[in-house]
């Protein structure tokens, strides 16, 4: 796989919990009736975080679902294989 590719799944996942972050915290504040500008700091702030670990949180599914599915095609492959030999020496 392209660095570029696994670059583009940890920022896709990380975009996404960012902005869940963002918006939970700024309909929190402004529900519970807050400042204006510690309810946008505070967001923010979350914002930045959640990136942050959804960059690596997305990288580690990333690399998980790789190898689960490279452990897959294996299993599939000698599978294959051992059916071939098994017919062939039929």
């Amino acid at each position: 796989m392209l660095k570029f590719e696994i670059i583009i799944v940890g920022k896709q996942f990380a975009f996404r919990l960012a902005l869940i972050a963002f918006v939970v915290v700024t309909l929190h504040g402004l529900i519970a009736g807050e400042g204006f500008f510690g309810v946008l700091q505070m967001a923010l702030f979350c914002l930045g975080l959640f990136f942050v670990l959804g960059f690596f949180l997305g990288d580690l599914a990333r690399r998980l679902v790789e190898e689960h599915a490279e452990t897959e095609i294996t299993i599939l492959l000698n599978n294959l294989v051992q059916t071939s030999h098994n017919s062939v020496s039929t």
